[in-house]
């Protein structure tokens, strides 16, 4: 019997990964348009400061659209595009457009999961567009404390094309289980939309979701470990 007591005494001292879930996520609801920079964002984190309630759009080559509608390279303020960010540059015709979303991790590291990007296509009337079209985007993880370090690059990835006006946003999933961040560090989640392989369209992003589980410090274990331990043995002892 001791040796089972101690067998699960140094089984629950060991750290181990919480059950997953999100870390950070928004489906940029109740934001609002301000040329090239989106305000007003809600998010949900956990295990993590959560970024600023503005995120801003870098444009490479700018194709615009319709710009009596949007100036070119801002972000579209039409009622469709309400709850989007949605750069009015066209992204199906040599246009290309980044974003980083900064954050910091508290005092625990955090095993990451998937990144699920939910996209739409928008047209340049700055409305949802009613014919398929593809995307092609790029997600980087950089650690902003190690020098800018990239841990994570996806490459280019193409989308099928799809009427997302019919069929509604897409999401597009990427692997980061392989990671695991470092407690009180800096880190940007960088994504692109890239120079799409059909033309005349503008990539929007719907919603993101960013999965991953807190991983527990060694301290917390210990005094989980010591009480499940000390509890198992009084019962055994009655």
């Amino acid at each position: 019997m001791k040796h089972t007591s101690a067998f699960l005494i140094l089984g629950t001292l060991m750290p181990s990964v919480a059950s997953a879930a999100f870390i950070l996520s928004t489906d940029f609801s109740g934001s609002s348009e301000a040329g090239t920079t989106l305000n007003n964002i809600s998010w949900t984190s956990s295990g993590i400061t959560a970024p600023g309630s503005s995120l801003s759009v870098t444009n490479g080559i700018i194709s615009p659209g319709n710009t009596t509608i949007t100036p070119a390279g801002d972000l579209w303020t039409t009622a469709e595009t309400n709850g989007y960010f949605a750069p009015h540059n066209n992204t199906g015709s040599g246009g290309d457009w980044n974003t980083q979303i900064n954050f910091t991790t508290l005092s625990s590291g955090i095993a990451l999961g998937d990144l699920d990007l939910l996209w739409t296509n928008v047209n340049n009337q700055g409305v949802i567009q009613p014919a398929a079209r593809d995307n092609t985007f790029q997600v980087q993880l950089i650690d902003i404390d190690n020098a800018n370090n990239v841990i994570y690059d996806s490459g280019a990835i193409d989308t099928p094309a799809v009427n997302t006006a019919s069929e509604g946003s897409q999401t597009l999933t990427f692997d980061l289980s392989s990671l695991t961040l470092d407690a009180n560090t800096n880190y940007g989640l960088y994504i692109a939309a890239l120079d799409a392989p059909i033309a005349g369209s503008h990539t929007a992003i719907d919603s993101l979701t960013l999965n991953g589980a807190v991983v527990p410090e060694p301290s917390s274990a210990l005094l989980v470990g010591l009480a499940g331990g000390l509890s198992l043995l009084r019962r055994k002892r009655a």
